[in-house]
């Protein structure tokens, strides 16, 4: 009798440690990345004091005003060197940027210009075109990261198409990011819609109840290239 209940009691203890070691990395791996999202804020030029209310928010699982309906109470696109960056500043201190390279100076045969070494976008010019080649399109806000390279051709007086889009790139900081895609929705321009390519993810804030699908969307057409988003 005394073994069974020392066997009984061994059993229980195992078991209990077990589902100790099984449970912790799942907690573990629902953890706010506070570092990459602060960094984030800090970047788009946020002060310390509305990053750590925006960390915050997120911490207690509240929406944050760029998720709403709320509108940003500054919309500011500028090119910074290679890059058209467009930056919308929510009353609550949330950032979301869309970023779009491309570059204007055409690189020569042979040479690689110090803008495109690290991401290996080029752009090259002829008689009435111009073809950018595996430039980024990007979308960031302190929730998750999107991207993907592209290339595609603009044809003045013609219609403008898109070559390929591949390089998909998802990271969520504060949630899970599932079946993430990318794909030509429409590769040439026609006589009334531009061509588009679409990147999408299935985006679930930790802790929550309901998941929602965020896009990115490419548009070429009528001599320029250009990005929204849901």
């Amino acid at each position: 009798m005394k073994y069974i209940k020392a066997l009984t009691g061994a059993v229980s203890a195992a078991l209990i440690v077990t589902s100790m070691i099984v449970a912790g990395p799942a907690q573990a791996a629902e953890t706010i990345d506070t570092e990459k999202v602060s960094s984030f804020l800090s970047s788009a030029g946020i002060p310390n004091k509305d990053a750590n209310a925006v960390i915050e928010k997120l911490e207690n699982g509240e929406q944050l005003d760029f998720e709403t309906n709320k509108k940003p109470v500054s919309v500011k696109t500028e090119r910074k060197g290679d890059w058209e960056v467009t930056t919308e500043t929510y009353p609550d201190g949330s950032v979301e940027m869309t970023e779009l390279e491309q570059p204007l100076n055409e690189v020569s045969p042979g040479i690689i210009s110090p803008q495109a070494a690290p991401t290996n976008c080029k752009v090259k010019g002829g008689s009435g075109y111009r073809s950018y080649t595996n430039c980024h399109v990007r979308r960031t806000n302190p929730l998750y990261n999107m991207g993907f390279k592209a290339s595609y051709t603009i044809v003045q007086k013609g219609k403008d198409y898109i070559g390929g889009v591949h390089g998909l790139e998802t990271k969520c900081y504060a949630g899970t990011c599932s079946k993430s895609k990318l794909n030509t929705t429409r590769k040439k321009e026609t006589a009334s819609a531009k061509a588009t390519a679409k990147a999408s993810t299935v985006y679930k804030t930790y802790g929550a109840s309901s998941s929602r699908n965020v896009w990115l969307k490419l548009w070429v057409g009528k001599d320029k290239a250009s990005i929204t988003k849901n």
